[in-house]
């Protein structure tokens, strides 16, 4: 998703909600807890990234990745 107009979409949108909330720390060590997991990762990436796996199964993945974000 990276340089992509929805990425920065989303980006802007966490940002902004992290501001309102006061809790932009909060958002920069999970966005570096995310970003640490895929670099680790290279199987959960191109399992992500792989157009025959539906949506579904894809957010199943992420929702038990990270639990807690």
């Amino acid at each position: 998703m990276r340089n992509t107009r929805a990425a920065l979409r989303y980006a802007k949108a966490a940002l902004s909600t992290s501001l309102e909330q006061n809790n932009e720390t909060a958002l920069a060590q999970d966005m570096e807890a995310i970003r640490s997991v895929f670099t680790e990762n290279s199987e959960l990436l191109a399992f992500l990234q792989n157009p025959v796996v539906n949506n579904a199964a894809k957010a199943d993945t992420v929702n038990k990745v990270f639990p807690n974000l």
